[in-house]
């Protein structure tokens, strides 16, 4: 193995999280999941918020469960969305996968445990 941790061939072996078990197009509904949201700043004062919902399994993946996921939220209906940051929220909205990233168009979102 190389000194850089990856597989012998000097690239680092790189996880991906597997995807959603969902269609494109399909409507979510109250979907749960941890929110983890970066809200960046830049130069010009403007910023930009990065939302993406984590689900997680209740069973590990060793004992036969399905391994968890996330989806990225996007739109209009997620506004605001990063004060809820590593919180657990529901999420209401239109999946979809943009050029293989998990995407969700967002209605609506709340805390799910307040």
């Amino acid at each position: 193995m190389s000194a850089g941790g990856g597989g012998g061939d000097g690239t680092d072996d790189v996880q991906t999280s597997p995807a959603p078990p969902l269609e494109p197009g399909q409507a979510v509904d109250g979907l749960e999941g941890q929110l983890l949201a970066y809200v960046y700043e830049h130069p010009d004062g403007s910023r930009s918020v990065e939302a993406e919902l984590y689900e997680m399994p209740l069973t590990p993946t060793s004992g036969g469960g399905i391994p968890g996921w996330s989806v990225l939220l996007v739109g209009d209906g997620a506004a605001g969305i990063e004060q809820l940051d590593r919180l657990w929220v529901h999420v209401w909205g239109t999946y979809s996968d943009d050029n293989g990233q998990p995407t969700i168009q967002v209605e609506r979102y709340e805390q799910a445990y307040p």
